[in-house]
């Protein structure tokens, strides 16, 4: 098991958690989402900034899986962002901004992939393109950008701060964002490429040195891109604690 083996490499081992979740209702399509929301709802997470939000899935699914904190989203680019603003726009505890976040407040073109979720500032790696054609750029967009210490004021009141990152490569700009704050985040969601799919990203290994250098733990990983090619194993989402 590939996994197994990279964690091995860090003193790590999966095994099967014996947690038996109650007092909630789940709706999930699998084990490793179960996973995500027994540690979500154990460790009594308020507040999910939901960065990258495309059109609002993540919110919905929170919603669905018994989550009844605050959720902020974040999506920069305009016709997924109005798709957002609008499974929102009916629950109180959840807010939605049209800009992305980076490591300071500024303009940027974002490449908008064919299939929406592939779209990224970075430039997209060849591995990537071979495995997932329909992911190709097909055109740009001007996005605001900025940096979550500067707008971090407005989540002080919370306690339990989960960030989830759905950022295509842009992960180290957002931690550069966050260099003040960082502390006060209690929880991670990463998606962690083991190969290079965006030209210049921090890979696998790179980001397990930083996230555990700053204090948090990996609690969990979920298989997320394969190349349908081979059957390797691309990127994964990786969910650290503290």
């Amino acid at each position: 098991m590939i996994l197994r083996k990279l964690l091995r490499r860090l003193g790590f081992d999966i095994v099967r958690y014996p947690y038996k979740h109650i007092h909630r209702v789940v709706s999930i399509s699998n084990e490793w989402q179960e996973n995500r929301f027994k540690l979500i709802h154990k460790n009594n997470i308020d507040l999910v900034l939901d960065v990258g939000a495309n059109d609002g899935r993540y919110g919905l699914q929170l919603r669905d899986n018994g989550y009844t904190g605050q959720i902020i989203s974040f999506e920069p680019l305009k016709e997924e962002f109005l798709s957002l603003k609008h499974k929102a726009s009916n629950d109180p505890m959840w807010k939605a901004f049209n800009f992305a976040l980076g490591d300071s407040n500024t303009n940027l073109f974002i490449n908008v992939a064919g299939n929406s979720q592939s779209s990224s500032i970075l430039d997209m790696g060849q591995v990537h393109q071979e495995s997932a054609p329909e992911s190709l750029y097909v055109g740009t967009q001007s996005v605001e950008v900025k940096a979550l210490d500067d707008i971090f004021e407005e989540f002080k009141n919370f306690k339990n701060i989960y960030m989830k990152l759905d950022v295509q490569g842009y992960e180290e700009k957002v931690f550069k964002g966050l260099v003040k704050n960082l502390s006060q985040i209690k929880a991670i969601q990463i998606e962690m490429s083991l190969v290079e799919l965006y030209k210049g990203e921090k890979t696998f290994f790179d980001q397990c040195n930083f996230l555990l250098s700053n204090g948090f733990k990996l609690m969990s990983l979920e298989p997320g891109f394969f190349d349908p090619r081979s059957g390797q194993l691309l990127q994964t989402d990786g969910i650290w604690f503290r």
